[in-house]
């Protein structure tokens, strides 16, 4: 495989991706040969010459495969999606990483920073 054989070009506006919505892959058996999405109020299908790429992130990812009969087969029937490909993994094992910021004013003139260079010099 080499290259990607599906570019969408739609816009020359660089947040064009925002503006897509309920995009599904297509298939032919086993092969994803396009994809069809709405955009700007428009279904839109493109055809693949080659391999897709879906790089849509952890959430949309899932969400994309199992709107497109890719996933838990019992799930997408339940939701009424034909199936294409039983794969109960997609999107499993998701985690939400949590992070606290605490802040805090000192009372006193002090710092980290020679704890934070690269050489531990400050």
């Amino acid at each position: 495989m080499n290259g990607v054989g599906l570019c969408i070009h739609v816009s020359d506006d660089p947040q064009w991706a925002a503006h897509i919505e309920h995009a599904r892959l297509l298939f032919d058996g086993a092969k994803a040969t396009g994809v069809v999405f709405e955009w700007k109020g428009r279904t839109c299908t493109a055809k693949a010459g080659g391999e897709i790429l879906l790089c849509a992130g952890s959430i949309m990812s899932p969400v994309i495969l199992k709107r497109s009969g890719v996933g838990p087969a019992k799930e997408l029937k339940e939701s009424g999606i034909d199936v294409v490909m039983d794969h109960p993994e997609v999107g499993e094992n998701l985690m939400d990483h949590m992070e606290i910021h605490v802040q805090q004013r000192c009372t006193q003139p002090v710092t980290l920073s020679r704890h934070t260079s690269l050489f531990g010099q400050g």
